[in-house]
């Protein structure tokens, strides 16, 4: 029996006009600059140098701010945006409590990963409404499931950047975010993961 893991669906929801005007002050972002966010570690894995690459093809009017949490390893990442002078679009806001304002404040969620897992942080940023470019591969491909919104990207930067702006070339909705949020919980909620095991042990204890 396949259980899928779960997220906490009652953090992860997407916010209020007032909850996301006031994520943007948080971080003196303009209420009209297109955003988007990318989570997680600066490890090879992840391939963060492919988003930052992406929005450095792109001419200066079309990128979008992005927001990088997480935590970073020796600089690199820095450097790259430094050499490729991407300084006025990148927010290196490291490792934080509570990215759910990050999360409000974005337009667009980003996942470059080689390969996941799962994939747990981009189900966090569905369940706030965001849509997403992730990366054709095992783990993040699985996400397809949850339908419109998500669009899954080959590993080459010429087609990340394509993705990132036809995305961003559409309104953020929020009417949109909240049903695909509701389809998030519904595939991958914490009640429907804890009812699958419970359901489970019921079963091999009978």
């Amino acid at each position: 029996m396949l259980i899928l893991n779960w997220y906490d669906d009652e953090r992860f929801v997407p916010p209020s006009p007032e909850q996301r005007a006031t994520a943007r002050r948080s971080l003196e972002l303009d209420a009209s600059a297109k955003v988007a966010v990318i989570v997680g570690n600066c490890s090879d894995v992840k391939n963060h140098r492919l988003a930052i690459d992406a929005i450095a093809s792109l001419d200066p009017p079309a990128r979008p701010v992005l927001l990088h949490l997480g935590d970073e390893q020796a600089d690199a990442e820095r450097q790259r945006a430094r050499q490729l002078g991407l300084e006025p679009w990148m927010r290196f806001l490291g490792v934080q409590d509570d990215i759910v304002p990050a999360l409000h404040a974005a337009d667009l969620y980003l996942m470059p990963s080689r390969y996941e897992g799962l994939g747990i942080a981009a189900v966090e940023a569905l369940g706030t409404g965001l849509r997403a470019v992730l990366t054709d591969v095992p783990g993040l491909r699985d996400l397809s499931v949850l339908g419109e919104g998500i669009v899954l990207s080959d590993l080459t930067v010429d087609h990340f950047a394509e993705a990132i702006t036809r995305e961003l070339d559409r309104p953020y909705a929020r009417f949109e975010g909240t049903t695909r949020a509701a389809r998030v919980q519904e595939t991958f909620g914490a009640k429907r993961g804890v009812d699958e095991f419970v359901a489970l042990y019921r079963h091999r204890c009978r």
